[in-house]
């Protein structure tokens, strides 16, 4: 099940600050503080602990700060942890999709034995108690953020499709949907001289109409008769801001039989660029 720990509805054997009155002294998070770095998202958290008990065992290096990050949307789930306050984490951006919950915690690093604090419950007592790594000492809540979508707002083709070598020697180029862009897969012979005529740019806009062009329409025509299916995949998302938010694309018919309109306007009249590259090419040949 996705989701945060609610630490609050479950039963420890020993006590843990945050949870009802276990403990006293605080536990707070400034933050999360989320941007967007080249590829990665950045998480910047401030773990504001005040706890003489749990300090203790931070300054010793028996405990440390976690920080559980999940995102329903790409089944993503990562703990990171920090022996120190200030708590910066990267993510490929590509792992986040929409929602993303975040808990945060301080846990023992390694064994204690005979924990007894000092600011615990007087409903305590005497007790101490053997704790094992990974057992929760305090906790600080959870919270939710929406990942950056900044991405998604961009033309360029690279953001959502990408031509790769299909590790197969020879044959009809196939598409793989089912990864974070659309994976035109070419063969190994076809790829080699993709490769070498690719480097120059003078033969983009040919590709873009003999290659991209097919693709990106079976990718639309699968995106329109199986959205769910696909929504976790980020070429999805970039579908679906285009028919949400493009000027021109939210305007559109978004039907299996629109299909083809709809890939030519998201890759910019390609077939029109097709002509007018053929025809530089051959008035250079003739000149």
């Amino acid at each position: 099940m996705w989701g945060s720990m609610k630490v609050n509805s479950l039963s420890f054997p020993h006590p843990i600050l945050g949870s009802n009155d276990d403990m006293t002294g605080s536990y707070e998070i400034d933050g999360p503080h989320v941007s967007r770095a080249v590829d990665k998202i950045k998480i910047t958290i401030g773990h504001v602990l005040r706890n003489l008990d749990i300090q203790y065992y931070l300054d010793n290096g028996d405990a440390e700060f976690m920080v559980e990050i999940c995102c329903p949307k790409t089944f993503f789930r990562k703990a990171y942890f920090s022996s120190t306050t200030s708590h910066t984490i990267e993510i490929p951006e590509n792992l986040l999709r929409d929602q993303v919950l975040v808990d945060f915690y301080a846990v023992a690093r390694r064994g204690i034995r005979d924990f007894h604090p000092k600011t615990a419950h007087n409903d305590y007592g005497v007790y101490k108690f053997n704790l094992n790594k990974g057992d929760v000492l305090a906790y600080a809540g959870n919270t939710q953020f929406s990942a950056p979508k900044q991405w998604l707002a961009s033309d360029a083709v690279g953001n959502f499709m990408e031509i790769i070598d299909g590790r197969f020697r020879t044959g009809p180029m196939k598409i793989e949907l089912s990864c974070e862009k659309i994976s035109i897969q070419l063969s190994t012979t076809d790829y080699d001289a993709y490769s070498l005529l690719q480097k120059s740019g003078r033969f983009d806009n040919l590709f873009h109409s003999a290659i991209v062009l097919p693709a990106l329409l079976y990718a639309v025509v699968q995106f329109i008769e199986a959205e769910e299916q696909f929504e976790v995949f980020a070429w999805a998302s970039v579908l679906k801001d285009k028919r949400q938010n493009d000027a021109v694309l939210s305007k559109s018919v978004w039907s299996a039989e629109n299909a083809p309109t709809i890939a030519q306007q998201i890759l910019g009249n390609p077939v029109n660029r097709m002509f007018v590259t053929i025809t530089e090419i051959a008035e250079n040949c003739n000149g």
